[in-house]
């Protein structure tokens, strides 16, 4: 009896010493660049695709690369969805958070088959290394608008605990020039803008990342709706690229507050062989500290001036 026992737990110690070794091998790898400029990709305010006039109400993105636009498409159907959940929705009586890593790609339409090798080979890697998070929960006495105007401009991350230094810049309204580190400012409709993140993380082996978003605010209904996705990496010794994220906060008026739904998608380095569940916690326990954080601050937050002026001229009063 004492030899399969002794067979099993060297296949289980070769098992995790496989892991670790995997965990190392892609925590110091730094993957290719998905969000760099080539080519054209990433529309400025001249290029073609890009918001015709500045008073353009827009829910798009524009980063002329096939396979960014598709799966920026995709996002907007499965936020979509996920804004159809919330109109049904009672507020929880606590958070309800869901998450999952991808190992498989999962975005999907006819665009899929246009991309070339090359595309192919990218979307393959990144959507095969993604973590996909739901969150809801409930603000008490805050209404929608100064929840999403919180939400949007307070640059809440900075505050966070536990997660490392965070250092965020929100360009509300927007620059007139590019900010340092961009070359040109992109196409952006009258409710979009944009910010940036800069991000030193305190798990280990978890890589530095700076990353520029593009944002945009809106209505749908009754719904007020904030969405963000990565545009360009700013590199940097020892930063890892963000290849994904994307993000929809949608919030709901309810009695005695804001119901809040926000999703989330996250591709940056490797996502290591037996280590899911360790993206899986982390993930919630991060967004676990987003809510203890909304709820002690938001309710006694000023929004700046140009804040409420911007919000006011895109209908969001």
């Amino acid at each position: 009896m004492r030899r399969p026992r002794l067979l099993i737990c060297l296949l289980v110690a070769g098992a995790l010493a496989a892991g670790l070794y995997a965990w190392l091998h892609g925590a110091r790898r730094i993957p290719e660049d998905v969000l760099k400029a080539r080519g054209g990709a990433g529309a400025t305010a001249s290029s073609p695709g890009a918001p015709s006039q500045p008073s353009e109400i827009s829910d798009r993105f524009i980063f002329q690369n096939p396979y960014l636009d598709g799966r920026s498409a995709w996002f907007r159907e499965r936020f979509a969805a996920a804004r159809a959940e919330l109109r049904s929705l009672e507020p929880p009586a606590e958070p309800t958070i869901s998450s999952q890593v991808h190992r498989k790609p999962f975005t999907a339409g006819s665009w899929v088959e246009s991309l070339d090798e090359e595309a192919k080979r990218e979307r393959d890697e990144i959507e095969s290394n993604a973590v996909e998070s739901a969150l809801v929960f409930f603000v008490p006495d805050v209404e929608p608008r100064e929840l999403l105007v919180y939400l949007a401009a307070s640059d809440y991350l900075e505050r966070i605990p536990g997660e490392g230094t965070i250092d965020v810049e929100t360009y509300i309204p927007r620059p007139a020039q590019p900010p340092q580190g961009l070359e040109s400012l992109p196409g952006l409709g009258r409710n979009q803008w944009l910010s940036r993140v800069i991000w030193k993380r305190s798990q280990p082996l978890a890589r530095p990342t700076a990353v520029f978003y593009l944002n945009a605010a809106l209505r749908d209904g009754e719904l007020l709706v904030l969405l963000e996705e990565a545009w360009r990496n700013l590199g940097g010794p020892g930063h890892v690229p963000v290849r994904m994220e994307a993000t929809q906060i949608a919030v709901a008026a309810r009695r005695g507050g804001s119901l809040v739904h926000l999703m989330t998608f996250y591709s940056g380095q490797t996502i290591p062989i037996f280590t899911d569940g360790i993206a899986v916690r982390l993930t919630e326990a991060f967004h676990r500290k987003v809510v203890g954080l909304v709820a002690a601050e938001a309710k006694g937050w000023k929004a700046p001036p140009e804040a409420v002026s911007f919000f006011r001229s895109i209908g969001i009063d």
